[in-house]
């Protein structure tokens, strides 16, 4: 199953939208910095 989903860089103040078949994983990746679509 895949979510769609939109989550808000608390730094940025930007909007990233995009889809994943594992929400938590990608949740968790968005908030620890890592993921370089994530990075300014």
């Amino acid at each position: 199953m895949f979510y769609i989903y939109m989550l808000k860089s608390k730094k940025g103040n930007k909007l990233y939208i995009g889809y994943t078949n594992n929400l938590k994983r990608r949740i968790k990746e968005h908030n620890s910095g890592d993921n370089k679509s994530t990075k300014f």
